[in-house]
């Protein structure tokens, strides 16, 4: 990851940049005795890259594993937020796997999501509209 990260910084190409934090982030985690306060700020650093670039997925993505870390720390009032805001970005792709996951965190974070058909085809509704 360091290695990807140094030729992102070196020969200037911002494409994956996101990716490689949320990457370095997602690995930490795996890992038993990782920082969480590390993991955290490169998943920080991946949310602002990516608002950055408009990349909604990399942004949703990288949302995900942001609040999974901060569930398993109780703070699943920040992971709802986040998590919520995310996906209120998105009006289509509600089969895809990474709006399915997004979704099923959410409900685990303790979030009400309404199954009424007036929410959306298949997509989890905005929690203020339901």
């Amino acid at each position: 990851m360091d290695a990807a990260f140094a030729e992102t910084e070196l020969y200037g190409e911002r494409r994956y940049e996101a990716e490689i934090h949320r990457l370095r982030g997602e690995l930490l985690m795996q890992t038993g005795n990782a920082n969480p306060l590390e993991a955290e700020a490169f998943f920080l650093q991946a949310l602002a890259v990516a608002g950055r670039q408009g990349a909604k997925a990399l942004e949703l993505r990288t949302a995900t594993g942001l609040a999974r870390l901060w569930k398993n720390l109780g703070r699943k009032d920040d992971a709802r937020k986040l998590l919520s805001d995310s996906l209120a970005g998105f009006s289509e792709g509600w089969t895809t796997p990474d709006l399915q996951e997004a979704s099923a965190l959410l409900a685990r974070t303790g979030a009400y999501i309404a199954s009424s058909p007036s929410c959306g085809a298949g997509r989890p509704p905005d929690l203020a509209d339901c």
